[in-house]
C-alpha cells in the first residue's frame, strides 16, 4: 500500500449499495483485507491488494485502490464466518470511481475452480458449485 491515506481509503466501505448497480441476492457485510490474483495477469500485475466489504451466494463487493475493467477475472481465498476457506473465481461486474478516489468494485461468482477443502464445505455451497461447474462445462 502507498501510506496512511490510502489504507484510509480502502475501509471505506459503505453500508448502501450502489443503486446504478442492482443486486441479485442480499449481501452480508464482511470486513477484511486480502489479496486478488488476477487471471490473467494485467501490466505485470499479478496481485491487488482489497478490503473486501460485502459477500453474498452470488456475488462480492470490494474497495480497491486500482481501477479494475469489468469481466477482470481473479481469484481470491476467503473464508467467511462459519465457512471454510476457499478458492473462488469471480468476474468484475461493475468499478465505479468512490468520491474518496478510491474505487467500489462488484464481482460475479463464477465458479470453485479447486477442490481444495470441498469436504469441509455445506452440502448446498457443493450442489451449487457442481451445478456452475455443469453448466460452463455443457
Amino acid at each position: 500500500m502507498q501510506g496512511h491515506a490510502d489504507q484510509g481509503r480502502m475501509s471505506g466501505c459503505s453500508d448502501q449499495p450502489d443503486a446504478r448497480f442492482p443486486r441479485r441476492a442480499e449481501r452480508t457485510p464482511f470486513s477484511k483485507k486480502t489479496v486478488l490474483h488476477l487471471q490473467p495477469a494485467r501490466a505485470g500485475a499479478s496481485e491487488l491488494r482489497v478490503q473486501i466489504c460485502d459477500y453474498s451466494p452470488v456475488g462480492l463487493g470490494f474497495v480497491s485502490e486500482t481501477a479494475l475493467e469489468r469481466g477482470q477475472q481473479f481469484t481470491v481465498r476467503i473464508a467467511p464466518p462459519h465457512r471454510a476457506a476457499a478458492n473462488m473465481l469471480y468476474c468484475v461486474a461493475y468499478c465505479a470511481r468512490k468520491e474518496d478516489g478510491a474505487y467500489k468494485v462488484g464481482a460475479e461468482f463464477v465458479c470453485m475452480p479447486s477442490d481444495a477443502a470441498s469436504s469441509d464445505l455445506p452440502p448446498d455451497t457443493k450442489i451449487l458449485r457442481d451445478r456452475i461447474r455443469r453448466a460452463m462445462l455443457s
